[in-house]
């Protein structure tokens, strides 16, 4: 990522760029921490690129001037860590991104593929697709507002608290004891294995049931 070589121009990005991975491209990044604040950083829709691994992923920093925005799009893994700016989190294309540990993410927003989120999140919102959510291996992790809509579907594998749930339409499966302290549940809306949630106050359904899916017998 950091050699200069690679990148159009013959330059490495350089703090506040916009960065852009684009269609066709089907090389591999290797994972490496790139300290430099860029503006965004997007993997364009139809890019095949492989990014970092599971090992050492891509620590990058959306934190300059400008939007402030990441959007992973396209095909092939993705492995990223760090600030990915406070202008939004967009992943969507037929992927797999894994957003390593460490800074809270403000929005995430995500229209496709699989993705695997192991930190805090501000707001998310799922429209399609499945979204992994922590795992045993974590310490708490805290989801602000999670809206779920259309076929998205939430897998929450950490302990933690969903602060606010609104349930539109699509599934949130729970594996393991979560607190949701607020929740707005519409018809379609599913939830596998509500045992596993301690509401701490009494979800609504402004406008029909839920539909409660148990977990299965021995």
């Amino acid at each position: 990522f950091s050699l200069a070589g690679n990148w159009q121009g013959g330059s490495a990005p350089a703090a506040n760029d916009d960065v852009v991975l684009g269609r066709g491209a089907t090389v591999t990044i290797t994972g490496e921490t790139f300290a430099t604040a860029l503006s965004s950083f997007t993997k364009q829709d139809g890019c095949g690129l492989t990014i970092g691994t599971a090992n050492l992923p891509l620590n990058i920093d959306v934190s300059g001037t400008g939007g402030k925005t990441t959007s992973i799009l396209g095909t092939g893994n993705n492995y990223l860590a760090g600030a990915l700016g406070t202008g939004g989190t967009l992943l969507g294309g037929s992927g797999m991104t894994h957003i390593q540990s460490g800074a809270t993410h403000a929005t995430i927003t995500q229209t496709g593929g699989t993705s695997y989120i192991k930190s805090n999140v501000t707001t998310g919102t799922i429209y399609a697709g499945t979204q992994y959510f922590g795992d045993a291996g974590l310490s708490a992790v805290t989801y602000g507002t999670l809206n779920i809509r259309a076929s998205g579907k939430v897998v929450y594998g950490s302990t933690g608290t969903i602060t606010k749930l609104n349930g539109y339409a699509g599934t949130l499966e729970v594996l393991v004891a979560v607190t949701i302290t607020d929740a707005d549940i519409y018809p379609g809306f599913k939830i596998v294995n509500p045992h596993l949630i301690t509401w701490t106050n009494k979800p609504t359904f402004p406008n029909g049931t839920l539909t409660v899916i148990p977990a299965p017998s021995a």
